[in-house]
């Protein structure tokens, strides 16, 4: 076998969709929690763009999670 193909890599940053999956949160209530503050997240984006990549840390994700009222 190689060993390229027994590797897993996990990532520490979710896009919005699998942040969704690893949390089951809604779209929303993630996008209106980004927008409020209470969940931190970074846009990565070329200069000059109007869109990216949103990220969301999963320690941010859990953080989140663990302080909802």
């Amino acid at each position: 076998m190689n060993a390229f193909t027994e590797t897993t890599v996990e990532s520490e940053f979710l896009r919005i969709p699998a942040a969704i999956k690893f949390s089951g949160l809604g779209r929303t209530t993630i996008y209106q929690a980004i927008a409020e503050g209470r969940l931190q997240s970074k846009c990565i984006r070329r200069r000059g763009a109007l869109r990216g990549i949103r990220l969301i840390s999963k320690d941010a994700l859990r953080a989140f999670i663990e302080n909802a009222d």
